[in-house]
């Protein structure tokens, strides 16, 4: 694998490479007990886009890895109870991956007071499991460096970013498409830890591989492209209206 090349294929021959010795677990398997000796965490944060994390998920189905999706309720690019994205959680289901709730303290917490956080989760929580068909029992920080305490870093629930699963064990990360030092040197040796946890940002990965600016870009267009084409569809039903075309009727009368 090359550390620069964010494409399927180099993703693929780097799944390769943690499985020779290692099972792959997913965050419910030590809610539930069923843990291994040497293991890799395969986790994805799905900030933007669902499309992305479905094409992941299907290569991971495709190699039998099994990984834990962390999906957002509050993300400004997707809607999970939209016509478009309501079956994403149950489809990630289907694939054989665990469904984690991404939580956002940031978007909780507004017009929230604090006693009531754990509530707010809650709920969150028990939708997300009504969506997907499956209890709902990992749960991960959205932008967990952002500063301030976690409220939710001991509940009933496994949390992602809990010591066992970060410091205990080793943790790495391709946030905002990069790399850190520890992991390319790891990489380079092919000799990664036996116990760790690895974070994967389905956006910045793809057939082809792209600079992080170019993802982002593309991804930004695309967005840009469905807009102009709901809107354009929109228009088109308003022109066929009954009341705007008795508005519009009216409109040019009315300038005579």
């Amino acid at each position: 694998m090359n550390p620069n090349d964010f494409s399927y294929t180099s993703y693929g021959g780097l799944l390769r490479i943690l499985q020779r010795s290692r099972v792959d677990l997913c965050f419910r398997d030590f809610t539930e007990g069923n843990t291994e000796n040497n293991f890799f965490i395969l986790r994805h944060d799905v900030d933007y886009s669902p499309e992305a994390a479905l094409m992941m998920a299907e290569l991971e189905t495709d190699l039998e890895i099994k990984a834990t999706y962390f999906v957002l309720f509050s993300s400004p690019y997707y809607n999970l109870l939209s016509e478009e994205y309501v079956l994403f959680p149950k489809k990630l289901i289907e694939l054989g991956h665990e469904v984690g709730l991404h939580y956002d303290l940031g978007a909780m917490g507004k017009g929230v007071h604090d006693e009531n956080l754990l509530d707010r989760l809650s709920l969150e929580i028990d939708l997300l499991s009504r969506l997907a068909g499956s209890d709902v029992k990992s749960i991960a920080r959205h932008e967990s460096s952002s500063s301030g305490p976690d409220p939710f870093q001991e509940t009933e629930f496994t949390n992602a970013s809990d010591d066992r699963y970060t410091k205990q064990i080793s943790y790495f990360s391709d946030s905002c498409g990069a790399w850190r030092d520890d992991f390319v040197e790891h990489l380079s040796k092919g000799d990664f830890p036996m116990q760790m946890q690895l974070l994967i940002h389905p956006l910045f990965w793809a057939p082809t591989s792209l600079s992080r600016w170019e993802t982002l870009d593309a991804f930004a267009q695309n967005r840009v492209n469905d807009l102009l084409t709901r809107v354009q569809q929109r228009k088109e039903m308003w022109r066929n209206h009954a009341g705007v075309i008795q508005h519009e009727r009216r409109a040019k009368r009315a300038m005579f």
